[in-house]
Parts: structure tokens; sequence; C-alpha cells
């Protein structure tokens, strides 16, 4: 099963923290064994997906990310989207605003940046 579905039923059974701890979990256990890809875009579709019905934990598993790849400017992209589902609009443009900082001339970080500002 891959990392991506596996963190997917964990979010939508128990919920955020849960796959967060379940992904840091095999992370310890399996990187650099072939066996789950714990690449920086591995999470982030499906996360674009769970903002949908649990924005709550796309933002728990985005920011875990986050953490194992701090220059990434998709998962920012994607955790602002994520906030925005959740209604965190404050948080969504701290993210972006991040991102542009890691990439000035991303166009998709400056177009949701600037729905949110209006």
């Amino acid at each position: 099963m891959q990392i991506s579905d596996l963190m997917w039923q964990t979010s939508m059974k128990d919920g955020g923290e849960a796959a967060v701890a379940r992904y840091r979990d095999l992370r310890a256990r399996f990187y650099g064994r072939q066996a789950y890809d714990f690449g920086e875009l591995a999470l982030i579709s499906m996360t674009e997906r769970l903002a949908n019905v649990r924005p709550d934990a796309a933002v728990a598993l985005l920011r875990m990310n986050i953490d194992f790849h701090p220059d990434s400017v998709q998962s920012r992209i994607s955790l602002a989207y994520a906030l925005t589902r959740g209604r965190d609009y404050q948080g969504a443009i701290a993210a972006l605003r991040e991102a542009l900082r890691l990439d000035p001339a991303n166009g998709v970080a400056k177009g949701m940046l600037a729905q949110l500002d209006q």
C-alpha cells in the first residue's frame, strides 16, 4: 500500500494526529529501504483531497511534510489551501507569504494570496 493511501485511511479513521504519528513511525522504520516514498510530493495530492473532508488532518500532515522538507514551496501552497478549507485565512496568508519568500516568482502562490487579500 502506498504511503498516501495509508495516511488517507488513518486520517479518515483516527484523525490528523494519528496520521502524523503513523507517518513518523513508518519513516523511522523504513526510510531508505525503498518500502515507501517519503519524498516531498508523496503526500501533497492526497492532502489536497483530504482538505475537503478533513482539513485539520490535512493541515497536520502538511505541517509535518514541511518539517521534513523545509524548503518545500508546494507543501506551503497546499497548506494554505487546507487552511482555507478550515477557514483559517490568516494562517493561509502566512503560509503563502512563506512560499513566496522561498520562491518569489511562484504564480500559484501569488494568485492565491491575491484572492485571500480581497
